[in-house]
């Protein structure tokens, strides 16, 4: 299978849940979208994103909800982020916990970019996918990292500022009730400004040891990943060159 623009295929267990919650057959509606439901737990899967963006339209269509990612965010559990989940909860500050994120995201997705910026007394977060009109997954790109730094500081964390590319909902109250702060729409790039001092408060979760033998994990992850990505990749030249013999 090629590993170009894909997902860890536990990050959509939370998809599963959600509609499973709700009432919904998960299992048929991951079928339809042409994902195999019993890899979502494995730990060494990869979804291609094709399919991702297809699950998200079927299960946007089944549900009637448009912003579906602002609900299903609330189901992402550490464990589905696979060694980056316990990386982040170990680490010393949110601002480290997202220096790891910007540095290893790859290994949760090939199809997003992350940075961040240091501004004046805050730091801003540029969060999206490579398609920025892929909705709803380049909302879900910050959705998720704002909600795992919700889980690590505390429920009351709010950014200072959001912009997102996407323009402005019909129905914008779910986002402002997620965001919870200044919302622009209609901009080049999704961004979330955070305050210094929200972001370089200890947290209590962290664990110097354990996040730093996450750290070998991912790096060792990301070697093989990358290893078997260019196999794909030069096994794709080749057999474009076989049509002509």
């Amino acid at each position: 299978m090629s590993y170009h623009r894909s997902n860890l295929a536990t990050l959509s267990q939370a998809t599963f849940n959600y509609l499973e919650d709700k009432g919904f057959d998960a299992e048929d509606i991951f079928q339809r979208a042409g994902l195999d439901p019993s890899k979502r737990a494995d730990p060494d899967y990869r979804y291609p994103i094709n399919e991702i963006v297809r699950l998200w339209r079927i299960a946007i269509r089944e549900t009637k909800c448009s912003c579906l990612v602002y609900d299903v965010v609330h189901y992402i559990e550490p464990w589905m982020m696979h060694a980056v989940g316990h990386a982040w909860i170990s680490s010393h500050n949110l601002l480290a916990a997202l220096q790891r994120l910007e540095r290893y995201h790859r290994m949760l997705s090939t199809n997003v970019y992350i940075r961040l910026e240091k501004l004046q007394g805050a730091w801003q977060l540029v969060g999206g996918v490579l398609d920025p009109y892929e909705h709803p997954a380049t909302d879900a790109t910050i959705a998720f990292i704002l909600e795992m730094c919700r889980r690590s500081y505390g429920e009351d964390l709010t950014p200072l500022q959001v912009q997102m590319v996407r323009l402005e909902p019909m129905d914008a109250k779910p986002l402002e009730d997620f965001f919870r702060c200044e919302i622009s729409y209609g901009c080049d790039e999704n961004t979330m400004v955070f305050n210094s001092t929200d972001l370089n408060r200890k947290l209590s979760s962290a664990n110097p040891v354990i996040a730093a033998a996450m750290d070998d994990v991912i790096v060792d992850y990301l070697a093989r990943f990358d290893a078997t990505d260019i196999a794909n990749k030069v096994r794709q030249i080749v057999a474009g060159y076989l049509v002509h013999g």
